[in-house]
């Protein structure tokens, strides 16, 4: 895979969250299926991220630029405020 595939899925990635950010602030802050793309979007990453370290990307230096993109969205998606479960 090459640097460009990378940068390609960061792009995508980047739209679905700014999509799940709107949605837990504003139109669907108790959506049941905000918390399972909450999840996948984890997931999604940390396969991108897995993926990414067995790459052969011959330049360190763009490895190491994508994988920070990665962490910086790792960390947002998980920063997705969810509507408390009903007590």
């Amino acid at each position: 895979m090459t640097a460009d595939f990378f940068k390609n899925q960061l792009l995508g990635l980047k739209a679905v969250l700014g999509s799940l950010q709107a949605l837990s602030a504003d139109i669907c802050k108790g959506c049941i299926m905000l918390g399972g793309a909450k999840t996948k979007l984890g997931k999604m990453l940390n396969k991108l991220k897995s993926d990414l370290n067995a790459s052969l990307i011959p330049v360190e230096e763009q490895k190491e630029n994508i994988m920070a993109s990665i962490n910086t969205l790792s960390q947002a998606a998980q920063a997705l405020p969810l509507a408390e479960e009903p007590t």
